[in-house]
């Protein structure tokens, strides 16, 4: 997981996308998010994208954002209608609104699904509802993250 997380120095070595791909195929949900951003950007579009959705559906229901980060990141034609359904499904996940010490990660998911939305053109007027709900979260680390990430879209976080 080390070398997942570390392994962007590496991006000019010419095995680097074969070196994704093993990771891709022989590696667990932590690697993947390690190395996501990487897929996303260095291998072509189409098998980025093929590779993060598989990801994606085997990741669970927490600890999703550095993958979908790496979908939005592809600019596939799929991307935004996949990352909408994702952000429906987190919505309906029964622990969005739970309090927590640090940060709800279902919450912070959210945040980052919406945030990579935007980036990819989605209208931030079709997310300001979810966005007001999460400026209000329980948890302080979720109504942080959602001010730091989604402030630049709502001046009303400020």
């Amino acid at each position: 997981m080390d070398f997942c997380y570390a392994s962007e120095w590496l991006s000019g070595q010419p095995d680097f996308p074969d070196m994704l791909r093993f990771i891709m195929r022989h590696g667990n949900r932590d690697d993947w998010s390690g190395i996501a951003l990487s897929v996303g950007s260095c291998l072509p579009c189409e098998e980025a994208f093929g590779v993060l959705l598989k990801a994606l559906e085997a990741a669970g229901t927490r600890g999703m954002a550095n993958i979908m980060q790496a979908i939005a990141a592809t600019k596939h034609p799929q991307a935004e209608s996949t990352l909408r359904r994702q952000l429906s499904a987190i919505w309906a996940n029964a622990g969005l609104w739970n309090d927590a010490d640090f940060t709800n990660w279902v919450a912070f998911d959210a945040t980052m699904c919406i945030a990579d939305l935007i980036e990819l053109g989605a209208p931030a007027t079709d997310f300001e509802g979810k966005v007001r709900q999460l400026s209000d979260h329980v948890c302080a680390g979720n109504r942080r993250s959602c001010r730091n990430f989604l402030a630049k879209y709502y001046p009303w976080l400020k």
